[in-house]
């Protein structure tokens, strides 16, 4: 095994005991446990196309979580931001592989890199972007899951399409993204 393979399983490990101790992935609930069994291979699972994201690789669909999760890996290119915005109904977990990422949350800021991981609640302010000249890499753990249904409908517009300002708002609202404007620094609870 290769020594960058070692560090980011290395990272991986660390991040992801990380987020079962915060609870964050459950992998069987004990009113309801799991059914089947899903074993995801790098090389063939179905990718997904974001307006500003290279391919996102659906590693765990909703489907295959009865709609618990959705687990994304993707790579964000250094000019990638997202402005102040919330989300009403689901919650977010990245596990930062490699890169570094400034993420603010309730006015909160930090600079993360490899092995570190980070977690919005529902209804919680935050934004992001990428820092330095390097792709940032990670996995996403979207709560409940159907992310990338969602991405996949928005995919199918064009750029031109999603200038429209109610498509706009639709894919907005499809997506529970809620644009905070002007950018501030509290819950929506």
């Amino acid at each position: 095994m290769t020594r960058e393979r070692n560090l980011k399983r290395t990272a991986l490990a660390g991040a992801a005991v990380a987020v079962l101790c915060a609870g964050t992935w459950t992998l069987v609930h004990a009113d309801q446990p799991a059914k089947t069994r899903y074993f995801s291979f790098h090389d063939k699972v179905p990718t997904i196309h974001e307006n500003d994201i290279k391919d996102i690789k659906v590693l765990v669909t909703g489907n295959q979580s009865a709609g618990r999760q959705s687990i994304l890996e993707s790579y964000w290119e250094p000019a990638f931001k997202v402005p102040a915005h919330y989300h009403k109904k689901h919650a977010e977990t990245f596990i930062i592989l490699s890169g570094q990422v400034e993420w603010t949350i309730n006015g909160e800021t930090h600079v993360m890199g490899p092995g570190d991981a980070v977690h919005i609640p529902p209804n919680t302010v935050h934004s992001v972007r990428v820092v330095g000249d390097k792709d940032m890499h990670s996995i996403m753990i979207a709560e409940p899951g159907g992310y990338e249904e969602i991405s996949s409908y928005d995919a199918s517009f064009t750029p031109e399409q999603r200038k429209d300002p109610k498509l706009a708002a639709q894919l907005n609202a499809l997506a529970d993204f809620n644009p905070v404007n002007p950018p501030q620094a509290t819950d929506k609870k």
